[in-house]
């Protein structure tokens, strides 16, 4: 009965036994993760199956150890007129997306935490959930300032101060709480290959230079920049990568660590976000067999999961390469099926994080606190824009307007690019004509 989904009820504390209902007509069973990112499974079921009334909101669906959250259901009819349900759920530590962070003895949606482990960070945000933390093998102590968070945005903030990874357990402990657990990295080089005609069926790589950045601008709290930093010797507002000769022009970029006050601190920390993102991407992405599950075949010798690292063998494509698994796409009842995705760089969710913190942090410090325009922290940013602006030939000029917000026009009406741009307190407009007044449309 174990190789079927089971429903159990949202109210439901245990998972063991049969639940409230076994989905044996179940299609379409798989479950992709990424590393700290989303874990979701989707599933098939007929729309006219008796087990049907149990697909309810909320309610939780067992695949293998793992307990997953049902948060929506699209019904669709197929090319043969059968009604189907497409059903959605995510990974049980999404649970946390509805706990926030107070600080009830100040009656405050924020906390703050100065030079603290990471247990008992951890431990705080997670006091009232029916989650706990093995963080013990994070060292050092760190200060946290968290604000309208969720405990998942705070684990995520824990992620990134101490530089790890976590697993979450897909079934809770004998004492009813779900562990997570945080690791330098997650994974292991265990010397599994992915070997074509072996349990390699098809393989895409792929090599993306459109995120890559050669001149990098940094910048932090109150808009300081590098200027003066001991280590700066050019003493310039950014720093050039060294693969900068390798493009006919700069490929220009900034960064914002909108904590930082210290010009070598900042320095530093935009010096390791440029080696991230100076070389292209690279990827490959892989369906194979999973021959752990399949008679014949050495079950500890084949099996891999999320954050190993892979031998991937193509002599056609001249491939051989180690790649860690950052993002895995498994069908639990079809091992035929399974898809990998390999890299050399980190999970897309910790991408997305860092877009979500640039793109609140450019909110946070744009606006004062009764909602107007700050220019003033605009000052710094303003020359890294007008250079990418510029450059790109498209607005020639960028004008700062008092409590206002940024025009940037192209005023050159043989341009393909003539109009202009305004950012404002929450507005972004485009125009491409002007008004019998001579204002943009």
């Amino acid at each position: 009965m174990s190789n079927y989904p089971i429903v159990f009820d949202k109210f439901s504390t245990s998972y063991t036994g049969y639940g409230d209902a076994i989905l044996n007509n179940a299609k379409e069973v798989c479950i992709k993760e990424r590393i700290n990112g989303d874990k979701t499974l989707d599933l098939v079921l007929p729309r006219n199956d008796t087990k049907w009334k149990y697909i309810k909101n909320e309610n939780f669906i067992k695949v293998e150890r793992d307990l997953f959250i049902i948060r929506s259901t699209n019904e669709i009819k197929d090319d043969n007129g059968n009604l189907l349900s497409n059903i959605q759920c995510e990974f049980i530590f999404f649970e946390l997306v509805d706990c926030y962070v107070y600080d009830s003895v100040k009656d405050l949606n924020a906390k703050e935490f100065i030079a603290q482990s990471a247990q008992i960070i951890l431990d705080d945000v997670l006091s009232k959930t029916r989650f706990k933390a093995d963080a013990s093998r994070l060292i050092g102590l760190n200060d946290l300032w968290l604000e309208n968070a969720t405990a998942v945005m705070a684990i995520q903030e824990v992620r990134k101060l101490w530089k790890c990874e976590f697993v979450c357990n897909g079934l809770p402990d004998v004492d009813g709480k779900f562990k997570i657990t945080f690791y330098e990295s997650i994974g292991n080089d265990t010397g599994v290959q992915f070997r074509y005609k072996k349990n390699l069926q098809s393989i895409r790589r792929t090599i993306d230079s459109r995120d890559v950045t050669t001149r990098l601008y940094i910048y932090g709290k109150d808009g300081l920049g590098i200027r003066g930093a001991t280590k700066n010797k050019t003493d310039k507002a950014y720093i050039d990568s060294q693969y900068i000769n390798d493009y006919p022009r700069p490929k220009e970029n900034y960064v914002y660590f909108r904590d930082i006050d210290n010009k070598d601190e900042l320095y530093d920390k935009g010096k390791e976000h440029l080696e991230k993102v100076e070389r292209p991407r690279v990827t490959y992405e892989a369906n194979v067999l999973e021959l752990k599950k399949i008679a014949g075949f050495n079950t500890e010798l084949e099996s891999f999961g999320l954050g190993d690292v892979i031998n991937v063998l193509d002599d056609d494509l001249e491939v051989n390469v180690l790649e860690r698994i950052v993002e895995y796409v498994r069908y639990p009842f079809e091992p035929k099926r399974s898809n990998v995705k390999l890299a050399n760089f980190d999970a897309e969710m910790e991408d997305f994080l860092a877009d979500l913190d640039n793109a609140k942090s450019l909110i946070e410090n744009t606006t004062t606190e009764r909602g107007r325009l700050n220019t003033h922290w605009l000052d710094g940013m303003i020359n890294a824009l007008q250079n990418r602006i510029v450059a790109s030939g498209a607005y020639k000029t960028a004008e700062v307007r008092e409590n206002e917000g940024i025009l940037f026009e192209n005023t050159d009406k043989t341009s393909a690019d003539y109009g202009a741009l305004y950012i404002g307190p929450n507005i972004l407009a485009i125009a491409d004509t002007k008004k019998s007044n001579g204002s943009w449309s």
